[in-house]
């Protein structure tokens, strides 16, 4: 099973580990969308340690200017996220942060290029709380939300590519027990991964 991982925090890559150990996947690609060196540090440090090393055969970083040239990092992000699925045809799109415009983008061209592919949020901290409330608004108006998204310019980059996304059932992976539309399922996150390799 070949997934492509999505994440901006430590918090969503442990996340979506385990998202990658519970389905027991063993080709897995990762997206560091890293806002700034720092973040990239910590989650470099992360992906270093024994518990978590060689989980992802590819990683790949979306800001490649270190945000001093934004737009062309948003332009590359985009690029880069459609170069992968189109070449792996994932079977799994995680992401880490559902009210990102280039993250639900994955999902969106994931889906495109492999019928097959399933689409799973993982936990974003308590910012998760508010995915159901997010859905329900999708769902019912037909039209992407994009609220969270203060950028401009990316709205404009990838607005247009979107309006898929509300239709598509997405799985949420996370440890909240969430009421979520019924078109969505909640698969729960009981960190056995973490748990079972911290025991030993």
């Amino acid at each position: 099973m070949k997934t492509l991982s999505i994440v901006c925090t430590q918090l969503q890559l442990i996340n979506a580990i385990e998202c990658v150990k519970y389905y027991q996947s063993t080709d897995n690609t990762l997206i560091l969308d890293c806002a700034s060196r720092t973040r990239k540090n910590q989650l470099e440090n992360l992906l270093s340690m024994d518990i978590y090393k060689g989980i992802f055969n590819k990683v790949y970083y979306s800001d490649i200017t270190n945000n001093r040239f934004v737009y062309i990092d948003m332009i590359f992000a985009k690029i880069l996220i459609l170069l992968l699925v189109s070449l792996y045809k994932y079977q799994k799109i995680i992401v880490g942060n559902y009210n990102l415009l280039k993250h639900k983008y994955a999902i969106v061209k994931g889906i495109s290029q492999n019928k097959s592919c399933s689409a799973i949020v993982v936990d974003d901290g308590t910012v998760s709380l508010f995915y159901p409330e997010i859905r329900e608004k999708e769902i019912s108006s037909g039209i992407c939300d994009v609220s969270y998204e203060h950028s401009r310019f990316s709205r404009m980059l990838y607005h247009k590519s979107l309006v898929d996304v509300v239709s598509v059932n997405i799985n949420f992976f996370s440890l909240y027990k969430l009421q979520l539309p019924l078109s969505d399922c909640i698969i729960e996150n009981r960190f056995d991964y973490l748990t079972n390799n911290l025991n030993n």
